[in-house]
């Protein structure tokens, strides 16, 4: 169970490390910022939303971790230069990271322009 001494950026991490980053970012992204009942994982079902969203073996952990109860969830970084940089270092093609994260194909590309020149201006 989570405690309510925990801050959001640590719970975020806690969450990536426990579930992987790919799945932390479904998770945050999609529901982000609001509270979530989370079952324990003998209850959870492979047509919770919770698995359908990031597959079953990484719902079961999540479940085992938090579960059960309420959980607020903590919402991506509101700092636009830290979306920015999230966006412009996350993995996969362009249209699979502008879904993840609700944006355009276009601020994709745009967001990992400005990822690139920040790292060649500090090499």
């Amino acid at each position: 169970m989570i405690t309510e001494s925990e801050t959001r950026p640590a719970l975020a991490a806690r969450i990536a490390a426990l579930i992987g980053n790919e799945a932390a970012d479904l998770l945050i992204g999609s529901h982000g910022g609001t509270r979530r009942y989370i079952p324990s994982a003998r209850r959870l079902t492979g047509g919770h939303w919770l698995s359908a969203l990031i597959g079953p073996e990484a719902a079961a952990r999540f479940c085992d971790a938090f579960g059960p109860g309420h959980l607020t969830l903590p919402r991506h970084p509101t700092n636009r230069a830290d979306r920015h940089r999230l966006i412009g270092t996350a993995a996969g093609p362009a249209h699979a990271v502008a879904r993840r994260f609700g944006v355009t194909e276009r601020w994709v590309y745009a967001c990992r322009a400005a990822v690139r020149a920040a790292h060649r201006a500090r090499a």
